[in-house]
């Protein structure tokens, strides 16, 4: 398993798909903030904000932070997963590792892990970039506000579930193309039905009690304690879930 690993890491530092990635992540958060900045600087009024879908509050560093989840970062990270986990059986280099006795099973926890490393690295670099950048923008560090801590940790969570979702989806599909347009079209399809349930339903947002929902809500300056129960248990639920499916599934799979 370790030799492995250092295998997987060896070609997580070769792979030019992880550098692009991290750039326009960093990339994506400074546009997001020049164009916060801009609109802030144009609009005035607190009424004109709100009609734009700005918070009142004045953005800060800590809220660029906590902003980056229900950013581009997620798209970001399927297109890297997808890239990464695909490419052995695309260049059908993976046979020279099962040629050298490993199973199914250690080749998908040596990717797995090498995968949650390099994501939770694009993550907490881009928080930091973010917040350094969000000072730097508008000269203020911001409140922490309730359940600082927990939200930041919650937020780390809930993407540690999305990055075992797309690797999930990889590892099931092992053709770039058709895990790309799971993983990207998917999300937005399921947006929409979101969307749908809540224009029908009037005394329940359902689309709060999904992973997408609960970022955005995580995102906000005040968290409540249910938000942060709501994205630990559905965190858990689809990471188990995802990785016991891409698991089974992957035993299945024919070298």
């Amino acid at each position: 398993m370790k030799k492995l690993m250092q295998l997987e890491f060896r070609r997580l530092l070769r792979a030019k798909s992880f550098y692009i990635c991290l750039a326009i992540s960093l990339a994506m958060v400074l546009i997001t903030g020049v164009t916060t900045k801009v609109i802030l600087a144009t609009i005035e009024s607190e009424e004109a904000l709100s009609a734009f879908g700005y918070d009142v509050n004045p953005p800060s560093a800590l809220s660029t932070m906590k902003g980056i989840g229900a950013s581009s970062l997620l798209m970001v990270l399927a297109v890297f997963i997808t890239l990464f986990v695909t490419e052995d059986y695309a260049g059908n280099t993976i046979k020279n590792i099962y040629a050298k006795g490993y199973s199914n099973d250690l080749v998908f926890f040596s990717k797995y892990l090498s995968t949650l490393v390099s994501c939770v690295f694009i993550v907490l670099a881009t928080a930091l970039f973010a917040f350094f950048s969000g000072l730097a923008l508008f000269g203020e560090v911001g409140h922490t506000g309730h359940f600082f801590a927990g939200s930041i940790v919650a937020i780390l969570f809930v993407l540690i579930a999305y990055v075992t979702i797309y690797f999930m989806v990889a590892i099931c599909i092992r053709k770039v193309g058709g895990a790309l347009a799971i993983s990207l079209v998917g999300p937005v399809v399921l947006a929409l039905i979101l969307m749908l349930l809540d224009s029908i339903s009037s005394k329940v947002t359902v689309s709060d009690y999904w992973l997408d929902g609960i970022l955005t809500n995580l995102s906000e300056q005040d968290v409540s304690g249910k938000t942060l129960i709501l994205a630990f248990t559905m965190g858990f639920n689809m990471l188990a879930g995802s990785l016991l499916i891409g698991f089974f599934v992957n035993r299945k799979k024919d070298r």
